[in-house]
């Protein structure tokens, strides 16, 4: 069965927006480390506060990255395909959706580094 252009520019531009997706949802799990090493255990541990502090917010930097990383394949995905794009959700929505996430990974790097 052959298969036209515009179901393959279909199938390439979907598996994009799942790359992307996968990168958010990789840096929702290091903020949850990061949560759980930099605030978390320094509460409960008796020792090294400061190294649980550092190692939860090089997690919650990860995850600002992974950000970072899926936005930027996504933005470089989008210009590939500019002439051939089919219907979406807007470039904007998507752009802040994931701008909001990284700034939620910035909170939490802060209030890592200031908590008591």
């Amino acid at each position: 069965m052959t298969e036209g252009p515009s179901q393959s520019v279909q199938r390439t531009l979907l598996a994009g927006d799942r790359t992307m997706l996968a990168w958010l949802r990789t840096a929702f799990g290091a903020y949850a480390v990061a949560i759980g090493i930099g605030g978390v255990l320094p509460k409960i541990s008796d020792s090294g506060s400061v190294v649980y502090r550092l190692v939860g917010g090089a997690f919650a930097l990860i995850g600002v990255l992974g950000v970072a990383l899926g936005l930027g394949q996504y933005v470089v995905m989008l210009r590939a395909s500019e002439p051939l794009r089919l219907a979406q959700l807007g470039v904007r929505l998507t752009l802040g959706f994931g701008i909001m996430i990284a700034l939620l990974g910035v909170a939490i790097m802060i209030l890592i580094a200031v908590a008591p």
